[in-house]
């Protein structure tokens, strides 16, 4: 519990205790943590830990495509606010804290790509660009960051941020990767369309929404169109239906510590 365990370990822990019984009664959970025989538990629903809730919705994403699978991640990245384990100190903490953030990001990323695949990424360009500037050595958010900019029109800034990323990986004797090369030079190309070389940066082809609308009504009769409209028009009830422990809400909750009522 402790990178440098305090001289009792037994009183420091009778403390941490008393102090968390103080939390849990102000969250209204007076029976959630249980001291018999030496051995401690803490008893509380699923939907109390945000971290459970976050694993539970993410993996539910990975199962499910289209218009469940954004709500899903959308869902899971209204979880976060602020700093994970604000507060906190230690090794253990630090490292804890470190995978949290690795976990936001490779959501973050995964929600922008379908986002841009569906052709709305005009809209999240602003974010785009900080998880690029987070690091610009990452090829995927590189190349995600340019393809949204050339697919919003804007091809030169695009080959902008190509050449800033480059000089990055230069600083570390670090060559472009092939992927890479092949984006840029399909933009320097001024095509129609940036085709197969686009899809390692937005996880996979290019389907604007309006030509996927366009392809359903073609192909679906009108009785189960209705039926897949009125689907994607809950997208809270359709989380609740497959995950009906899980709250997505995540307006009361900082990331990675519940904070129900305290304060």
């Amino acid at each position: 519990m402790w990178d440098d365990p305090p001289a009792d370990p037994n009183a420091r822990l009778d403390e941490v205790a008393k102090e968390l019984r103080a939390v849990l009664t102000a969250l209204g959970l007076t029976q959630a943590y249980d001291s018999r025989n030496g051995m401690r538990k803490l008893r509380v629903p699923p939907d109390a830990i945000d971290v459970h809730r976050l694993a539970r919705i993410a993996a539910r994403s990975e199962e499910v495509r289209g218009t469940e699978q954004r709500d899903l991640l959308l869902a899971a990245l209204e979880l976060r606010h602020g700093e994970p384990l604000e507060g906190l100190a230690g090794n253990l903490v630090e490292e804890y804290r470190s995978s949290l953030v690795k976990q936001y990001r490779r959501l973050e990323i995964q929600f922008n790509q379908l986002e841009v695949r569906s052709g709305r990424g005009s809209r999240r360009l602003r974010d785009l660009e900080r998880i690029y500037e987070q690091d610009p050595t990452d090829t995927r958010t590189t190349g995600l960051y340019m393809s949204a900019l050339y697919y919003d029109g804007n091809p030169i800034q695009a080959l902008d941020v190509y050449r800033d990323h480059f000089r990055h990986l230069k600083e570390m004797n670090i060559d472009v990767t092939q992927n890479m090369r092949n984006l840029q030079s399909r933009i320097l190309s001024e095509a129609a369309d940036l085709g197969p070389v686009v899809e390692p940066f937005i996880g996979g082809p290019y389907r604007p929404e309006a030509e996927q609308q366009e392809e359903f009504v073609q192909e679906s009769p009108a009785p189960q169109r209705e039926k897949s409209e009125e689907k994607a028009l809950r997208p809270q009830q359709i989380v609740r239906t497959r995950m009906d422990s899980v709250n997505v809400s995540g307006g009361y909750v900082n990331f990675g510590f519940d904070q129900r009522g305290a304060g």
